[in-house]
C-alpha cells in the first residue's frame, strides 16, 4: 500500500509524464521534501526510477502496471 504522496506522485509521473520531484510537487500541491521522500520510498518498491543525472523522474514497467491494476 502507498502513501498519499507516494500514490499522488506516480500517477503524476504516469499522467502528466517524466518530471523532476520539484515539478510534481507543483502539481500535486504537496511539499518538494515530501516529493523526494516518497519518490525514493517508491524507487526502493521499484515502482519509479531515476531517467537521467538531472533528477528526472519516471515509472517502471511495475509502477505502470501498479497504477493501472490500481486505478480500475
Amino acid at each position: 500500500m502507498l502513501s498519499p504522496v507516494e500514490s499522488e506522485s506516480l500517477e503524476t509521473l504516469i499522467t502528466d509524464g517524466d518530471n523532476v520531484p520539484a515539478g510534481i510537487a507543483d502539481n500535486i500541491d504537496r511539499h518538494p521534501k515530501s516529493v523526494s521522500r516518497s519518490l525514493s520510498s517508491l524507487r526502493e518498491k521499484r515502482l519509479v526510477r531515476r531517467k537521467n543525472d538531472y533528477g528526472v523522474w519516471t515509472p517502471t514497467q511495475e509502477g505502470k502496471e501498479y497504477y493501472r491494476n490500481t486505478s480500475e
